[in-house]
């Protein structure tokens, strides 16, 4: 017998049978498996049956709330929408957790976690993005704009109705990861926890030229939204050093602790006015845009001429240690 299935406000699974006018409330709780299956764990047996599973189209509503649309099988019609209320969290380890409140076996509100086994990427638009696992084409797009934190971490910001009260209120949930420059126009954001997940946004580089003392590395990336463009600013800045590959890293602060460099390698020109101009090249050797220029107070240390005297040999033997560059 096939039902018509639904979520009330507490998530809690409202069951209609054929013919009758009002739903049935079964108690018990929401579960997400590890095939990101979508379980409902009924506090007392429905029919003999002590857990119901559903098989659909997992999507994110414009409330951010999560919905399944269920397909057609023996006991659910096509079609059908699950609603589950609640917060995105985070999206960290290869899963996007949300905290949904639902009501327990003593009819009592509590808080829980699910989480969707996901894979993270950044869409043509510069979105954020997630396909989920072991389904073939269920993938969410988060449809706001998102920006970067002063710990240089991408954050997004949405905003949730309550349909009860039709108070709005705001969300914030951060990224783990690390930026990365691997071409001329693209800006990668890897993420710490889970190698297979990156956001590769194509960018406009806005400095082809900087100065370490004083200057950010800045790119354009245009964010493709509902309501129109968004054009994020994505300034990136540490500290400088040479290494001993004969290139630069930029050491970058991430927080609580956190450092990471972006590895680059140079060519070194020295130009008319006292200057030393490394244009930066990815691990590859291929060339990013970027010139970086030192004045003569880098010039003029006898680490800097050591460097330049090995660059200008084409080798680094002797060369064991990063040397800090004094401003």
């Amino acid at each position: 017998m096939k039902y018509k299935y639904s979520v009330s406000p507490e998530n809690q699974l409202l069951l209609k049978q054929p013919k009758s006018k009002s739903s049935i409330k079964l108690p018990g709780r929401l579960k997400i498996d590890k095939h990101n299956r979508l379980t409902y764990l009924l506090n007392s047996p429905f029919q003999l049956k002590r857990k119901i599973v559903f098989s659909g189209k997992w999507r994110l509503n414009d409330n951010h709330d999560l919905e399944l649309v269920l397909d057609r099988t023996g006991q659910q019609n096509t079609g059908d929408i699950l609603i589950i209320k609640g917060e995105i969290i985070c999206a960290d380890r290869g899963v996007l957790a949300f905290e949904v409140k639902s009501l327990d076996q003593n009819g009592l509100l509590h808080a829980q976690v699910i989480e969707l086994g996901i894979t993270c990427f950044s869409d043509d638009k510069n979105r954020l993005s997630f396909l989920i696992r072991h389904a073939e084409s269920d993938k969410i797009t988060l449809q706001c704009a998102w920006q970067v934190n002063k710990n240089h971490q991408i954050q997004y910001t949405y905003e949730k109705t309550n349909l009860k009260t039709k108070v709005k209120s705001k969300n914030t949930f951060a990224f783990e990861g690390f930026w990365q420059i691997s071409s001329r126009n693209k800006l990668v954001y890897v993420f710490k926890h889970a190698s297979d997940s990156r956001f590769e946004f194509r960018a406009l580089l806005e400095t082809p030229t900087i100065y370490p003392q004083k200057d950010s590395i800045k790119y354009r990336i245009g964010v493709g939204l509902k309501q129109g463009r968004k054009e994020n600013i994505v300034s990136i800045y540490g500290s400088w050093k040479l290494n001993r590959d004969l290139g630069l890293d930029l050491t970058i602060d991430y927080g609580q602790g956190q450092l990471k460099a972006i590895e680059f390698g140079a060519s070194v020109a020295l130009s008319n006015e006292n200057e030393v101009r490394f244009n930066l090249k990815n691990p590859q050797g291929e060339p990013l845009g970027l010139t970086l220029i030192f004045t003569h107070k880098f010039l003029k240390t006898s680490q800097a001429q050591a460097f330049l005297r090995l660059k200008s040999q084409g080798r680094n033997r002797g060369f064991d240690a990063g040397i800090s560059l004094p401003f």
